[in-house]
């Protein structure tokens, strides 16, 4: 995962989880936040504002 400040943090697949939160609450568009999760900080949900952000954003990397 590369945040918006260029900063990297691994996790595995299975602790990464994606949400989306239209609400006013929520993200802005175009702006996904990254929640951490977990106890010992190994799990995160990155949170979008809408299901269409999700394809546009996610890419497969080794």
């Amino acid at each position: 995962m590369t945040t918006a400040d260029g900063k990297t943090r691994a996790f595995w697949e299975r602790n990464l989880r994606f949400r989306t939160d239209s609400s006013w609450a929520g993200p802005e568009k175009g702006a996904p936040a990254l929640m951490p999760a977990g106890m010992m900080g190994d799990r995160a949900s990155v949170i979008f504002a809408a299901p269409d952000e999700i394809a546009k954003t996610v890419e497969a990397r080794c």
